[in-house]
């Protein structure tokens, strides 16, 4: 699938921490040589006509727009300021702290989600916990995001439980990714910085 996605959708990057974990501005995680952000970009503009990035620092990529928080903060606010902004019906929504994202699963999710008859498509562990990265939101997500972005509930788990899913499962994930390095792996220290080196 070489052509760009033509069905209404885009991506966003979710950069708008701090990395007060890390110590530095996230966008300038480097892993293998590259910026992570920039690898993530070039990767989703494979596919998506519309890359945006959501951060309140200051951001340039050709390739991509930045938008600010328009309401609270945190990675709900991110999404929610991506999807207000975004010319698509829905998103690909990913954190720029993640290495490995991958355009297979990123396929495989689009068709599970089947065009525009969702709200959320995203995988689901074992214990209930649902992935609020690597997952697609549509814009029908909007009113249950601002909801709880101007209740203070700023949970990802609270505003995800609350809207209409469709469920992956982390063997489905895995098995759609084809044998990539683990995609929802994230970066906070230094050590998971050199750890991802290390990842099969």
């Amino acid at each position: 699938m070489s052509d760009k996605f033509q069905a209404g959708g885009g991506a966003a990057i979710i950069a708008g921490g701090m990395g007060r974990r890390i110590g530095y501005d996230k966008k300038r995680l480097l892993f293998e040589g590259e910026y992570i952000i920039n690898r993530q970009i070039e990767t989703l503009a494979e596919i998506f006509n519309e890359i945006i990035v959501s951060t309140n620092n200051p951001f340039v990529h050709e390739k991509a727009r930045s938008v600010n928080d328009i309401l609270g903060s945190g990675p709900l606010a991110g999404i929610y300021s991506a999807l207000s902004a975004s010319a698509c019906d829905w998103l690909f929504v990913c954190a720029c702290d993640m290495p490995f994202i991958s355009l297979n699963y990123i396929r495989h999710l689009i068709r599970r989600a089947g065009g525009n008859f969702f709200d959320v498509c995203a995988v689901v562990r074992e214990n209930g916990f649902i992935e609020p990265f690597n997952a697609l939101y549509h814009k029908h997500t909007l009113p249950i995001l601002e909801r709880n972005l101007r209740t203070g509930e700023y949970k990802a788990q609270a505003a995800l439980s609350a809207m209409p899913l469709i469920a992956v499962t982390p063997e489905e994930a895995a098995y759609a990714a084809g044998g990539e390095r683990d995609i929802f792996y994230n970066i906070n220290y230094e050590e998971d910085l050199r750890h991802a080196a290390y990842i099969d």
